[in-house]
């Protein structure tokens, strides 16, 4: 049967033990343990994104950005505080011709924050990549 909790995004539900969603195979799906503060699932799908001109601004859902076409890309990240601590973003080059161009795709966070305490990151080298978290006020490469 179906169980619907509240009707409203501002309401909550609190449960207390261990939560498991379906089944697969005889496996949980989703299984949530608080005793050992761990969710584990048997597959992970994240938002992705692909941005081919310069000028977007990274959104809130996004995970994964892959960056196409063969021009220079500007591409802004929304506040590090607007993404809230934990958030995790991962930028990536799968455009060989603008490599072979020599062009460039350059991260700005917002002001006044910083990736690792510099105002921009220029994604180099053969279809870079660039994994990125919040701590809620600045960015960080990891």
């Amino acid at each position: 049967g179906s169980t619907i909790f509240g009707n409203s995004n501002d309401d909550t539900h609190q449960f207390y033990g261990k939560l498991a969603v379906g089944k697969t195979n005889g496996t949980d799906t989703l299984k949530v343990q608080p005793a050992n503060s761990q969710t584990v699932t048997l597959g992970m799908r994240f938002n992705y994104r692909t941005i081919s001109t310069s000028g977007l601004t990274s959104s809130t859902g996004d995970y994964i950005v892959g960056f196409g076409g063969s021009s220079n890309i500007d591409f802004r990240l929304l506040s590090a505080s607007t993404h809230n601590s934990g958030a995790v973003l991962v930028l990536k080059e799968e455009s060989v011709a603008r490599a072979a161009a020599s062009n460039k795709i350059t991260i700005h966070p917002s002001s006044p924050n910083t990736i690792d305490g510099d105002p921009t990151y220029i994604l180099s080298g053969s279809v870079p990549a660039i994994s990125l978290y919040s701590n809620g006020a600045n960015w960080f490469v990891f």
